[in-house]
């Protein structure tokens, strides 16, 4: 109902109690309709609204009595004057009261709105950047997925860790590398157009994906772009700092068709990266994948090999040759 319907339903309503005067309804029945509106209008208005249906009915009540003084010659006694203001006080209290309790009621109201929005964006967002958390970041990459099957499209996700940042929070501490990763954030997220997304991995690592991409050479000139603008000097207060990334990239559908197999495949190319000495990007490769998995295999092997004491030490023997004596062993 908007605003101008509800002031003619008032209008309306406090035009009745002078006809229910004019055919002969209780005092009592007209009162209860003048003071009606002061206790409907807070609702609506709030304390001013309540306010405004106060002095109205007041006003209203008023002039009926004045016509009845003129038109039918009644004669004004005391009573008349009590019923006015009884009504007057009785409209402003209860449009007060109940004003100051509805505009109470909408203040808490709105907190609670704005905590639930808040609780809201913590739950999807991260608390330093302000970017997309992992969790925010995976609904839309299976989005992004889901529309790129349909319209049978290309999606890159990149992978992204900023190289010996750990080396800036020890010996600067965390503030300094707090207001970088911020930095970092910006720059990135600048790139990111439509309904490509940036997201925080976590510590220096952050994550991205591109849906509007045609070919490899479109992903190369994305990652570019981005390992450019981080290698731009980063001016904290008065001191100027220089970090490079290392970024993996991994492409739906010829490495991947799943969400989480994406994410991985790109973490493995930016481990990749940073083993060819970082400051770079790679794409994956399954030949590394497959690496990594022998590598984990060996590991897990001799640590159950180590625990069931599989291992036989044997010592190589030092002869010298002149005399043919052992002088020394070694393993």
């Amino acid at each position: 109902m908007t605003v101008i319907k509800k002031w003619y339903i008032l209008i309306l309503i406090y035009l009745i109690p002078p006809i229910f005067d004019q055919t002969g309804y209780s005092e009592e029945l007209i009162w209860l309709i003048y003071i009606f509106p002061a206790v409907w209008l807070p609702f609506y208005f709030g304390m001013k609204g309540g306010l405004i249906a106060a002095i109205l009915g007041t006003f209203i009540y008023a002039a009926n009595e004045i016509i009845e003084i003129v038109f039918k010659k009644d004669v004004y006694h005391l009573n008349d004057i009590w019923f006015i203001t009884i009504i007057t006080v009785v409209n402003f209290t209860i449009a007060i009261t109940i004003g100051r309790l509805v505009e109470q009621l909408k203040s808490e109201q709105h907190s609670l709105k704005k905590v639930i929005e808040k609780v809201e964006y913590m739950a999807f967002h991260d608390y330093l950047t302000g970017l997309p958390n992992r969790w925010h970041f995976e609904m839309k990459l299976k989005e992004a997925l889901e529309h790129a099957k349909q319209m049978n499209k290309i999606v890159a996700v990149l992978f992204l860790d900023l190289d010996r940042f750990k080396l800036i929070n020890d010996s600067l501490g965390h503030a300094v590398g707090d207001k970088i990763l911020k930095e970092v954030s910006k720059r990135i997220q600048v790139r990111i157009k439509g309904n490509n997304c940036l997201a925080r991995q976590g510590g220096d690592e952050f994550i991205l994906f591109f849906s509007d991409i045609t070919s490899r050479k479109d992903v190369e000139r994305y990652a570019s772009e981005i390992h450019n603008a981080i290698q731009a000097p980063f001016k904290i207060e008065t001191q100027e700092y220089f970090i490079s990334s290392s970024i993996g990239i991994s492409i739906y559908p010829s490495d991947g068709l799943g969400w989480e197999e994406l994410i991985q495949q790109a973490d493995i190319a930016m481990y990749t990266a940073k083993e060819k000495g970082g400051n770079g990007f790679q794409w994956y490769n399954h030949a590394k994948q497959q690496e990594i998995h022998d590598v984990l295999k060996i590991e897990t092997h001799l640590r159950k090999a180590l625990q069931r004491k599989e291992f036989t030490l044997h010592y190589q023997p030092l002869v010298n040759i002149n005399n043919e004596q052992i002088v020394d062993l070694k393993l």
